[in-house]
């Protein structure tokens, strides 16, 4: 199987509460028929909830509901990723795809829908096996702009030197953010690593980062989204810090 990169077009997601309140508010009917991009939020969303917890039965607890509408900054990053995959939809799926666009639906019970369940399991969560390494990037792309700004790091080109020149660069990052914050799990280690790796080297050929990425934000999605606060000091810290080198040996610092 083939499969393409995907292709940024344009993004308009729509809160399900916005969505609920003008067909509850405005009409009267039983069921409705959707803008198209209220369908593709419909959509996002439940990719989002599906992705990132696939131990979902059928029912949607208060933690979905604000996922679903944008109480969650690191669900907005999926909502927004599972919109792309919508837009560059397999042509096999488009024929389905405009069929139950063209459905009219009851709001109050859309995201239990069946036939939407099976379209977003088929049509998106399927293909995750080929584009959870473009999910890692984007979702590591959109973390990094929030919590860290690379014009703010005043020692920038000497870091990054030090990273290209060192045998062990991973290693390298993760004792100085240890020496920073020696709380943190593993998981949140490797996180901060490859957010500083790929915010200071800025190379593409990173496709195992993108994978534990991947694996991380699945894992420990609650905890990546509450700590954003804790990650950002503690990432600006690191990289404002005096790396050391040549550690022992009577070298400079930076």
């Amino acid at each position: 199987m083939q499969i393409k990169a995907l292709e940024y077009k344009y993004f308009n997601h729509i809160p399900f509460s916005k969505i609920e309140k003008k067909y509850n508010t405005y009409n009267s009917k039983k069921t409705v028929n959707l803008t198209e991009d209220e369908f593709k939020s419909i959509l996002s969303n439940l990719f989002t909830i599906k992705y990132l917890f696939p131990e979902f039965a059928g029912q949607i607890n208060l933690k979905g509901f604000q996922m679903l509408n944008h109480v969650y900054f690191s669900s907005n990053i999926t909502i927004e990723f599972g919109w792309l995959m919508i837009e560059n939809l397999d042509r096999s799926y488009l024929n389905w795809y405009n069929e139950l666009l063209n459905n009219s639906y009851d709001i109050s019970n859309i995201l239990l829908d069946n036939e939407l369940h099976d379209f977003v399991e088929q049509a998106l969560i399927d293909y995750m096996a080929y584009r959870k390494i473009e999910y890692g990037k984007f979702f590591l792309q959109r973390y990094t702009k929030v919590i860290l700004d690379v014009n703010n790091i005043f020692n920038y080109e000497k870091i990054k030197k030090r990273i290209e020149n060192t045998p062990k660069p991973l290693k390298l990052i993760a004792d100085n953010i240890k020496m920073v914050n020696p709380d943190l799990s593993v998981d949140e280690y490797l996180f901060l690593m490859f957010i500083i790796k790929n915010a200071i080297l800025k190379s593409d050929n990173a496709a195992i980062d993108y994978a534990f990425v991947n694996s991380i934000v699945k894992n420990d999605f609650f905890k990546i989204d509450n700590n954003r606060e804790i990650y950002r000091v503690t990432i600006n810290k690191t990289l404002n810090m005096n790396w050391e080198i040549n550690k022992g040996r009577g070298g400079h610092k930076l």
